[in-house]
């Protein structure tokens, strides 16, 4: 890997995307939502609020989760 920078690059940006997603899952367990969803869907402004979060703040959290397949957000677009 010492040879090929784009390749460190790539291993560099894996490892803090990797970081990334498991604050990110810290950040809905400590907030519960799953607990929240476990009635079914919500939007997302009124999760926020059922779990002390900002709107759009959690929205960019659920999206990064969605985008591995963790969570499903529907309405992709809308916050």
């Amino acid at each position: 890997m010492a040879g090929d920078p784009a390749a460190d690059r790539q291993a560099l940006a894996e490892v803090i995307n990797l970081r990334l997603l498991w604050h990110c899952l810290c950040a809905i367990t400590r907030l519960e939502v799953r607990e929240r969803l476990a009635a079914g869907p919500l939007p997302v402004a009124e999760l926020a609020a059922a779990v002390g979060a900002h709107p759009d703040a959690l929205w960019r959290v659920l999206r990064l989760v969605a985008d591995h397949h963790i969570v499903t957000v529907q309405g992709i677009g809308s916050a």
